[in-house]
């Protein structure tokens, strides 16, 4: 997080005596859990007039590498002012607070909000690049973020009882599948109900309702339905020949890469294919999507793969995942709204 100190704080807090608050935050430099500058020269010279001692130097050092590293961040990198003479401002990407409620929210970690802690996990650093994932991992291994398992259905839950809570809320980034059916399902003014009337049973509708009006930089709804969706033709492969994948033959993925659309694949029920489609109440929701394929194809993708196949993505620690272009593109649109963050 980019962190900013007025001069008007590092008055406040020498003349209430409270210079080990100031202290307090300087140390999120040394440590490198957030980059602290002072707005001014003038601010940053006041201050170590009262710090002085072995500790000025340590954070002078950090305050110039922080002040290296902010030239090189997104202009939308969450930013907190510290200004004491403000009322709170508790908004992203800029936030502006007075010491006291900026030393909660500094302390506070960054909660990866997932659907499946475990699957999701190993999902989201397998898309990222090396660099991300790296930074992502040291950010969890100092306890600066962590993973949080949502509940499945009760992932909304969780996240409104966090955006209840400022400091919480901007320290939440959220992850889920869109759950979507058929690619028109994403564009804006679609709302979950079927043609007959029938509500549809698409629980990340709702959700991206919340998030995109509370904490619109702060979430990645999938594009494609699940996480299994994005899974590459050789990983494919490679669970369906394990126990887990049933021994299910190459020509059934081959078939699944070659005999399907792009469109196909993404929104198809990749755990219990076109029949647990076809047995949903709002089954009329794929629409035509799949009204081209002949019957050798049908049955071939009748069952799916199974519902073990996202714990296939735990491979991420072994092999390199050769994602398809569309899948880079997106992590490539997304994922900077998590780093931005850490």
């Amino acid at each position: 997080m980019r962190v900013i100190i007025t001069q008007e704080t590092v008055d406040a807090v020498i003349q209430r005596s409270e210079i080990w608050k100031l202290t307090e935050i300087l140390n999120h430099a040394c440590t490198g859990r957030h980059m602290v500058i002072f707005n001014s020269d003038a601010a940053l010279e006041r201050a170590f007039s009262q710090i002085g001692g072995a500790l000025e130097k340590s954070y002078r050092t950090a305050l110039q590498l922080c002040f290296r590293a902010i030239g090189t961040t997104p202009q939308n990198t969450s930013t907190l002012y510290i200004k004491e003479d403000s009322a709170p401002q508790w908004s992203d990407p800029v936030a502006t607070l007075p010491i006291d409620d900026a030393r909660e929210l500094l302390n506070e970690k960054i909660c990866i909000l997932l659907e499946d802690s475990s699957n999701d996990w190993n999902f989201l650093q397998g898309i990222m690049m090396e660099s991300e994932r790296e930074k992502l991992l040291n950010a969890v291994s100092k306890g600066w973020a962590a993973p949080v398992h949502g509940g499945g259905s009760g992932l909304i839950t969780q996240l409104e009882a966090r955006l209840a809570c400022p400091k919480e809320g901007l320290r939440t980034f959220a992850i889920y599948d869109s759950d979507r059916l058929h690619p028109d399902e994403l564009q804006e003014g679609w709302d979950a109900k079927c043609l007959s009337g029938a509500k549809a049973t698409c629980q990340a509708y709702y959700w991206e309702k919340v998030t995109k009006d509370k904490m619109p930089l702060r979430y990645w709804m999938l594009k494609r339905r699940f996480i299994e969706s994005y899974m590459p033709e050789d990983q494919l492969k490679d669970y369906c020949s394990s126990n887990f994948g049933r021994g299910l033959s190459d020509e059934v993925v081959q078939i699944f890469f070659t005999e399907l659309s792009d469109h196909q694949r993404w929104y198809y029920n990749m755990k219990e294919g076109l029949s647990g489609d076809a047995r949903r109440v709002d089954a009329e929701r794929n629409r035509s999507l799949y009204s081209d394929l002949g019957e050798d194809i049908r049955e071939a993708l009748n069952s799916g793969f199974g519902r073990s196949l996202a714990t296939h993505y735990a491979k991420h620690q072994d092999v390199v995942f050769r994602w398809d272009d569309s899948a880079i593109e997106e992590a490539l649109n997304a994922l900077p709204n998590l780093m931005r963050l850490i």
